[in-house]
């Protein structure tokens, strides 16, 4: 369908006088619906190889405008002009056409030149002038690079100056400080939004690089420290230098960054402590300059050795056959860069199961010492390996020299009964060899009255002097008299007996507070547990089993022939009940009915309220050493710890 002449309106101008830009406008009355409308644009000269289809812009007044810039065809001659319209279900209508010339395209010129190279800086100007454009000139673009892949390609905008002129500052920096000959384009950006070639030309740039010259020293020659230093080196943009430095040993793994120090003289230098590293053999070291945008550029590399040893001497003195000591005495001592310590491992194993890092101290006339035991290599006797290692003061261990001692121990054991009480005896053996994992020293003792049927089999507890012992508590079997005790060593898999001794225990019929307490132990405990067990198992069962009641200060006995502490127990054990007292006296007893020296302690501890207040708590002394277990605080405080601490590590304070 086509409309009448009458019905529509169709023209095309030249817009701005230069043949560049087209305006077409439409006008219609013909078609009603209408969604758009549409221009289909081609040069008559070789068919419709360049046809290209435009939508204008609807305007306020119904009419349509349309731009068309003779870029989008490239050619000269007359073009054709076809205007439609399509209605709202799609339907397309030729309207009519109209037709434009164009005879010929201004085209744009300018002469770009290159001017104010300066070889130190790596910077030259690029001028772009006598521009010739009809349209006007929005923009001067100026690509420029060096690498023949324009990896390093850069755009440049000129500034216009004051004659008319665009120039644009060229620095090698932006292209990776490549020398060789610079490529530069100039394209004009019109006002119509036409860019154009307007010339090309190029700059040599010589490299403006000097790598400098990298040292490194060692000024005192101990190989503690090392002075790196880069002189005369230039580089477009350097604002710093960096060291990275590295021992060839273990790759990279010990690799350093050391920011360097500018002198007055241009030189850059920073000191690398060998500590940093701690490795022997040889270093590398590389120079990088550090470039004002942020970048860096490797100028040098060197490399330095560290090799200096440490040397000494080693013997074995004072070894002791009865408990397994010895000493090391370290001596001739040469270590170029000080000594920072001095290890010796020891051991006697083949597989060094058994290895032990001693640390030798000074003993101020040059030499250096260390005592060693074979109670800490699992009581191995026979041949033992010892080296001694030097740590210097640049951080790099080596073995300075070893040597090999037969050691050997007196494996004689001595049994020993000493009286604590009546109704008590400690039992000891003599045996520092009995060590390790899985070692033990078991006490079975019976009284000689009605066989062995009072037998109790004591699993013995070890002091740091290598004696096992135990404390027999006549009540804990009933009957006063004769007591024979066997000693038996567990080690290895293997059970020995190691001797026996006899003694006599006189005291009353088990009391009221041994029979209570017996009977918690009998009910709470059980054959497979050690001591150590049991007398925390007991400590639990006093904070679980015993609730807190509020009793006088003191508490009078109820009944005669009891002292205040034997009543708390009995009060705690029997009704299940008490204050602090009771929780502290039943537990003491419970651990003297297991053998352990325990005495309940009274005294006071801070309120929270403020002051002090009065409390009770029990003392247990095992190895030495004094242990506080507090019963009644567990209760009262589950989440810290009260059971075998110290006065000194215990949650709060005790004044006796």
């Amino acid at each position: 369908m086509k409309a009448s002449a009458a019905d529509y309106s169709l023209s095309a101008s030249d817009f701005d006088g230069t043949q560049r830009l087209f305006r077409l406008a439409l006008s219609q009355n013909a078609v009603s619906d209408v969604s758009r409308a549409l221009f289909a644009v081609w040069a008559e000269e070789n068919g419709q190889d360049d046809l290209k289809w435009y939508q204008p812009q609807q305007m306020s007044d119904g009419s349509y405008l349309c731009d068309i810039r003779v870029s989008n065809h490239g050619q000269t001659g007359n073009y054709i002009v076809h205007a439609y319209v399509e209605r709202t279900d799609g339907a397309k209508i030729l309207l009519g056409q109209t037709t434009f010339q164009v005879t010929s395209v201004p085209k744009v010129s300018a002469q770009v030149s290159v001017s104010n190279y300066n070889a130190s800086s790596g910077s030259f100007q690029v001028w772009v002038q006598g521009i010739q454009s009809f349209a006007g000139v929005k923009q001067v673009q100026i690509p420029v690079w060096c690498a023949g892949d324009q990896s390093d390609i850069r755009w440049y905008v000129a500034n216009r100056m004051s004659d008319g002129s665009y120039m644009a500052e060229v620095n090698t920096a932006n292209h990776g400080h490549h020398a060789g000959r610079y490529q530069i384009h100039a394209y004009v950006l019109e006002n119509n939004g036409g860019l154009s070639f307007v010339g090309a030309a190029s700059q040599d740039v010589s490299s403006n690089i000097s790598k400098g010259k990298l040292t490194v020293s060692d000024p005192d020659r101990r190989e503690v420290s090392y002075q790196v230093t880069l002189s005369e080196a230039q580089v477009p943009g350097m604002t710093g230098v960096q060291f990275a430095v590295w021992a060839d040993q273990g790759g990279q793994d010990d690799l350093k960054w050391y920011k360097a120090s500018r002198y007055s003289d241009g030189s850059y230098a920073c000191t690398v402590p060998i500590s940093n590293h701690r490795q022997k053999g040889s270093y590398n070291v590389h120079a990088y300059a550090v470039l004002s945008d942020g970048s860096s550029q490797i100028l040098r590399g060197g490399s330095f050795r560290v090799d200096k040893t440490p040397s000494a001497s080693v013997k074995v003195t004072k070894v002791d056959e009865g408990t397994g000591a010895f000493d090391i005495v370290i001596s001739n001592i040469s270590a170029p860069a000080g000594v920072e310590k001095i290890q010796v491992p020891v051991w006697h194993a083949g597989d060094q199961s058994d290895i032990r890092w001693y640390t030798a101290r000074s003993q101020g006339n040059g030499t250096y010492a260390v005592s060693a035991n074979i109670g800490n290599h699992n009581y191995n006797t026979g041949n033992y390996n010892i080296h001694v290692y030097i740590t210097m003061n640049n951080g790099i261990m080596d073995c300075a020299c070893g040597t090999a001692a037969n050691i050997s121990i007196s494996r004689k054991s001595k049994v020993q009964a000493a009286r604590i009480s009546d109704s008590q005896y400690q039992i000891s053996l003599s045996a520092p060899w009995v060590s390790g994992s899985g070692a033990k020293v078991l006490f079975p003792t019976w009284s000689d009255a009605n066989g062995q049927d009072d037998l109790i089999w004591y699993e013995g507890v070890r002091s740091d002097n290598g004696v096992w012992y135990v404390n027999v508590d006549g009540t804990r079997h009933g009957t006063p008299g004769t007591y024979t005790t066997h000693v038996y060593i567990q080690s290895n898999g293997q059970s020995s007996l190691a001797g026996g001794v006899s003694y006599k225990l006189n005291f009353a019929v088990q009391t009221r507070v041994a029979r209570d307490a017996s009977a918690v132990i009998n009910s709470a405990t059980n054959g497979s547990m050690d001591s150590g067990t049991k007398l925390r198992t007991c400590f639990n069962w006093v904070v679980n089993n015993i609730s807190y009641q509020t009793l006088p200060i003191p508490l009078q006995p109820a009944e005669p022939g009891y002292t205040q502490e034997e009543w708390y127990a009995i009060y705690g054990l029997e009704q299940r009940r008490g204050n602090c007292y009771c929780y502290a006296a039943s537990f003491a007893a419970l651990a003297r009915q297991l053998g352990y020296n325990a005495t309940m302690i009274s005294g006071s501890v801070p309120l929270y309220s403020g002051g002090w207040g009065p409390h009770a708590w029990v003392e247990i002394y095992m190895n030495g050493a004094t242990y506080v277990c507090d019963p009644e605080s567990q209760y009262e405080n589950p989440g810290y710890g009260f059971y075998m601490t110290t006065y000194a590590t215990a949650p709060y304070a005790y004044r006796k």
